[in-house]
């Protein structure tokens, strides 16, 4: 799939969410193909899309802000 694995760094991270976001490949058959675990690799994507959304909707504040 040319992505390598990087101890998880944020790089590694945002190309295995494309593959499944952009390019369509399941969340699981990612996964195996870049030996993570399934349910790691849905949490980034479920994170990734939380912080879009909230990003899109002018939520992005932190409670430090």
């Amino acid at each position: 799939m040319g992505v390598k694995r990087r101890n998880d760094d944020d790089e590694f991270k945002q190309a295995a969410i494309r593959l499944v976001t952009v390019n369509g490949h399941g969340v699981s058959e990612t996964a195996r193909n870049l030996g993570i675990n399934t349910n790691m690799l849905s949490r980034w994507k479920r994170d990734e899309e939380a912080k879009q959304h909230a990003a899109s909707t002018g939520n992005d504040l932190t409670r430090e802000e």
